[in-house]
C-alpha cells in the first residue's frame, strides 16, 4: 500500500458485506417505496 488508503468506515462495511450482496440476490422495498424513502431505510440499516 502507499500509505493513501482511506480506512472503511462502518457504514461502508456494512454496504459492502450486507447491503451489496442483498441487492445482488434481487432484494426489492415493497411496491410503492419510493427511492429516496428506501435510501433512507438503508442508511438507517447500515448505521
Amino acid at each position: 500500500m502507499d500509505g493513501h488508503t482511506q480506512a472503511e468506515t462502518k457504514r461502508d462495511r456494512v454496504r459492502r458485506l450486507l447491503l451489496a450482496p442483498l441487492a445482488g440476490m434481487g432484494f426489492r422495498f415493497p411496491k410503492g417505496t419510493a427511492p429516496e424513502e428506501g435510501q433512507k431505510r438503508l442508511d438507517r440499516i447500515a448505521d
